[in-house]
């Protein structure tokens, strides 16, 4: 269940662990497993599960990250995945990963084909001290629970919105047609998004005091 990486791997042991190696070309190709351990000298990754097909010398590969850290105490301004029960997802560079687990400080995925590049944009190398954005993200949400969605990122509580009237809007004029994916990967005020969603549904909000 081992791998010898090219000699311009890291000679430090233990430098891949924890992370996916994927063989992208010739023999073995369409494999992923994780490096459980790593020995620098001779630069050989051990893998599990085992390999199906043993990779040989004309085998292509390549390894990426199945974590990120986003710097001490940094962790609690991310949503748990697990905790909130919705796909959450980050921005570095113009990737968008979704994330699967929140442990402290550290962002992880299962691998990178359910985690990276999502929302159809470039899966790119990455760096460290890259910064690491929260993406605001709607996956398959109702009119009337995007728009609330959206007023409580602005600071509007729910027993301030007419949930009911929302939900009517839905029953009576949108219905299951109208249902919203989005990612927003970029710092954006929530009233600038309210404004644009509630034209696109044909829809109008007032304060009423």
């Amino acid at each position: 269940p081992t791998i010898v990486l090219d000699v311009k791997a890291s000679a430090l042991d233990g430098t891949y662990v924890g992370m996916e190696i994927y063989i992208t070309d010739n023999l073995g190709a369409g494999q992923r497993r994780t490096i459980t351990a790593y020995t620098g000298v001779s630069r050989t990754a051990t893998v599990t599960p085992l390999w199906e097909v043993i990779p040989n010398n004309n085998s292509v590969f390549e390894i990426s990250a199945l974590s990120v850290n986003v710097g001490a105490g940094n962790g609690v301004q991310y949503a748990d995945p697990v905790a909130t029960g919705l796909p959450q997802f980050i921005c570095i560079g113009k990737e968008v990963i979704r994330y699967h687990t929140l442990t402290g400080d550290v962002l992880g995925w299962s691998s990178s084909t359910a985690a990276r590049a999502q929302f159809g944009t470039p899966r790119e190398d990455h760096k460290i001290n890259d910064n690491v954005q929260y993406c605001f993200a709607l996956i398959d949400q109702s009119a009337a629970a995007a728009v609330e969605k959206l007023f409580n990122g602005g600071g509007v509580a729910d027993a301030n919105l007419d949930l009911a009237g929302l939900a009517q809007q839905d029953e009576d004029w949108l219905g299951s047609a109208c249902r919203i994916t989005a990612c927003i990967a970029a710092p954006t005020l929530a009233a600038t998004l309210a404004n644009e969603l509630l034209k696109d549904l044909g829809m109008n909000s007032w304060w009423d005091p």
